[in-house]
């Protein structure tokens, strides 16, 4: 059949890639072995680790601070990559996490503390400027408000901007106090 030469190809295509990732995973599992087996041998030594790096297993060459802190940044950028690819978090994206974390709180504590403020000034409200002044409509108090002295004209604009805020009435005070000027 002209089909299965086609197939073979693919299948084998297919192998290729999954022995291609299999070998990648034996390659690098043998190297980390050898890599902690060559650790595991230089600290059982002697040697300082902080002042030495085997550069073969039978020869041991200093390092001053310098190339050590330089072989550092190599290796925290090539970890920062990795971890990077992973899509793991970093910790320097920790830190920002925490920092934005305590700046979101703090905005979270002004806003509580507006809002216990805003509810004591409500509950220290005036109380009703006149007596059955809640039960009074709008035409009613603005039939009222010509009768009225300058302190109880302000007590009702207070009460009328603290609870109802109803726009006539507070209108019609604006138009009184600025017949009286």
């Amino acid at each position: 059949m002209i089909l299965d030469p086609a197939l073979n190809l693919a299948r084998k295509s297919a192998l290729v890639s999954i022995g291609a990732v299999a070998l990648t995973g034996d390659t690098l599992t043998s190297a980390v072995d050898r890599f902690a087996a060559r650790g595991a041998q230089a600290s059982e030594s002697s040697i300082h680790p902080r002042l030495y790096i085997a550069k073969f297993p039978s020869q041991v060459v200093p390092v001053n601070e310098e190339q050590l802190a330089k072989l550092r940044g190599i290796f925290a950028q090539a970890r920062d990559r990795l971890i990077g690819s992973l899509n793991l978090p970093t910790q320097d994206s920790v830190e920002e996490l925490k920092t934005e974390v305590a700046r979101l709180g703090a905005q979270i504590d002004q806003i509580r503390a507006a809002a216990r403020r805003q509810a004591k000034t409500a509950d220290e409200a005036p109380a009703e400027p006149l007596p059955g002044y809640d039960k009074l409509n709008v035409e009613r108090v603005v039939d009222l408000l010509p009768t009225l002295n300058e302190l109880q004209l302000l007590a009702v604009q207070t009460y009328e901007q603290a609870h109802g805020n109803r726009v006539t009435v507070l209108r019609a005070i604006d138009k009184l106090n600025e017949a009286e000027a």
